[in-house]
């Protein structure tokens, strides 16, 4: 993924991530993270109690703890990506450069955090477009535009 980032960032670019969180520890500490020029995130977020709902809802009974105390890491680590990096680091593919963490200079800038435990997935798709957009526009603001990409 961070190979793929790294083309698009070339031809002037950017790179969307969507679907299961990626902590950006693992971004920043993938073999060629440090060529990134930037990045920025969002965290789609809802209260412990309607992920539980929305995971036993669609049959995730096995997982759901699982879910829910990964969420929770999430909502700390998004904001800090050096807090409890540990927690990836067991098991994690033997090429990540984890000592890189310490000392990163990839620019980190505060994450959009979408709080959907009310909104319905239209009323999501439409903010998080408009924070892409708004990014993509307003390069100043953070690691898109001209001076950085995510």
């Amino acid at each position: 993924m961070v190979r793929r980032a790294l083309r698009e960032q070339n031809l002037g670019k950017h790179t969307l991530l969507c679907g299961d969180p990626i902590p950006p520890a693992e971004i920043i500490a993938s073999p060629s993270g440090h060529r990134l020029t930037g990045l920025k995130g969002c965290l789609l977020d809802a209260s412990p109690e309607v992920q539980s709902a929305r995971l036993l809802a669609r049959g995730d009974n096995e997982h759901h703890l699982h879910h829910q105390a990964f969420a929770t890491w999430m909502r700390i680590h998004i904001t800090n990506p050096l807090a409890h990096s540990e927690v990836i680091h067991k098991g994690a593919w033997n090429q990540m450069c984890w000592d890189r963490l310490a000392s990163h200079t990839l620019p980190w800038h505060p994450p959009l955090i979408i709080d959907t435990t009310f909104l319905s997935p239209e009323a999501v798709a439409k903010q998080v477009l408009q924070w892409i957009l708004s990014e993509i526009e307003n390069p100043a603001n953070g690691s898109f535009g001209s001076e950085g990409r995510s």
